[in-house]
Parts: C-alpha cells; structure tokens; sequence
C-alpha cells in the first residue's frame, strides 16, 4: 500500500516533465537552420584572436550544418547552437565541462570562449575560415580537419 501511494505520488509529475520535454525538443528541432556549406565543418582551431593556438593543444569546432556546434578548446568539451540569421552569424550560447587544466591553457579556454561570444560573420581565406568580429576584425583563424 505505501509503495503504491508513492509510486501514486511521484508517477504524475514524471510524466509532465517527459511529456513538456518531447514538446519542447520537437518545437526546437524545426527551427535548426541549415548553415551555408561552406561553413559546416569539422574546423582546427590555429589562432584565437590573432596569437596561435598552444603547441600540443588540439583545439576544434564542429558546425553541423543542422544547427549545432561542438568541439574541444584544448581542455573541455563545448556544445551548442550555430545560425545564420539576418546576415549575422550567431556560434552559442555553449556549455563547457569545468574540466582543471594547466593556467596557460585555461586562459587559452577563456579567450576561446570570449571570441566565440563575438563572433558575427565569416570569410574564406586560401581554404581556411576567418571568423570575424561585428566590427569586421578577425577573431578566429581554422582549418578544416581532414
């Protein structure tokens, strides 16, 4: 009898959460923008706002042509959302595991993840990707991975 009084008790409120969550992912997945394909890509990171990334430091960006991105700075993971709105290209907002690593590297994250919040367009460059600033300055340099 008391197992069914909480089974009772807790069965009704799970089942709201499940039912507002499948809402809530179906109403978002028809909002993914495809992003030009030129941009999708699985991208090397070799400068962040103009200062060569750390030897030793495998830095990506992963944009999906669906809408999302993801990678690694060189200590944690990052995942997100990428569009293409009005013109203005828009990388996050992202979530980053809290993972230690070394100071430099650390700082290397934290001016990463600055630049990435800034970015607002893009432009080729003898093969590599340029990310720009809203001002038009270059914040970040990659390549595409092979």
């Amino acid at each position: 009898m008391i197992r069914a009084r909480i089974a009772a008790w807790f069965r009704p409120p799970f089942l709201g959460l499940a039912a507002g969550l499948s809402l809530t992912l179906a109403a978002g997945a028809g909002h993914a923008q495809d992003l030009p394909f030129d941009l999708a890509g699985n991208w090397q990171v070799e400068e962040i706002d103009g200062t060569p990334v750390l030897d030793g430091v495998d830095v990506q960006l992963d944009l999906s042509s669906g809408g999302t991105a993801g990678g690694s700075t060189g200590c944690n993971t990052m995942f997100g959302q990428v569009k293409v709105s009005g013109g203005v290209l828009k990388i996050g907002p992202l979530a980053v595991t809290r993972k230690a690593c070394p100071p430099a590297v650390m700082e290397q994250e934290r001016k990463l993840l600055e630049v990435i919040g800034a970015v607002a367009d893009y432009r080729k460059e003898d093969g590599a990707l340029v990310l720009l600033s809203a001002a038009g300055g270059a914040v970040m340099r990659l390549s595409l991975r092979p």
